[in-house]
């Protein structure tokens, strides 16, 4: 029955690849933004969606494209927020309760400078603090903007390339092996979610 939602599901991506790549694009953009990416199991998912586009069933340039402005959007957004409200942005309920991001951020990047926005991409929940904290810190527009652009770029094809590669070797296994190893891999993201909201809920961050 789960090998059938599967098949169902890659032939659905397939016919409608658009939606597919739209999908991959606002995951990475969520996982960009300031305090949600940090729920989010971003190498997880970049691997499957890597697998998708390496098997066929999400088209390569698309789904590319939609990554990059994904990814963007969330870095230049969460900057941009940061830069705007600097002088307040303890203010926001969010932030307050999760300080110790914030805090960790600004030390990262103090230590760092302005590598800490290419350093800070491949750091898992720091990948969405960096840009936040760069922006509440002051970082000039055009500093941020050369070092997050190449940065972004770097990470998708690190983050994309193993699944690629497992999806196009998929390709040359029996038919019946692709879902398996598609259901694999989105069972590994949901254990892993569940596990870090457990995390949370059993050590919450106490408000500054």
């Amino acid at each position: 029955m789960f090998e059938s939602f599967l098949n169902s599901l890659s032939a659905y991506m397939q016919a409608n690849q658009c939606m597919g790549a739209i999908i991959a694009g606002l995951i990475a953009c969520a996982e960009s933004i300031a305090i949600i990416g940090t729920i989010i199991p971003g190498s997880i998912t970049m691997t499957m969606i890597g697998t998708m586009i390496g098997s066929g069933i999400l088209n390569f340039k698309l789904t590319i494209s939609c990554i990059l402005i994904g990814a963007i959007i969330g870095d230049f957004g969460s900057y941009w927020f940061g830069y705007k409200y600097r002088d307040r942005i303890k203010q926001f309920k969010v932030v307050r309760n999760n300080i110790k991001w914030l805090n960790f951020g600004k030390q990262f990047i103090r230590q760092y400078g302005t590598m800490s926005i290419l350093v800070g991409r491949f750091l898992g929940p720091v990948r969405c603090i960096v840009p936040l904290v760069a922006g509440v810190l002051g970082m000039p527009k055009l500093k941020f903007t050369l070092v997050a652009t190449p940065s972004i770029i770097l990470w998708a094809l690190a983050y994309l390339t193993p699944g690629f590669l497992l999806g196009a070797y998929a390709m040359s296994l029996p038919h019946n092996i692709v879902p398996i190893a598609l259901g694999a891999l989105l069972a590994v993201v949901c254990i892993h979610f569940l596990i870090r909201k457990s995390i949370v809920v059993a050590n919450p961050r106490k408000e500054h």
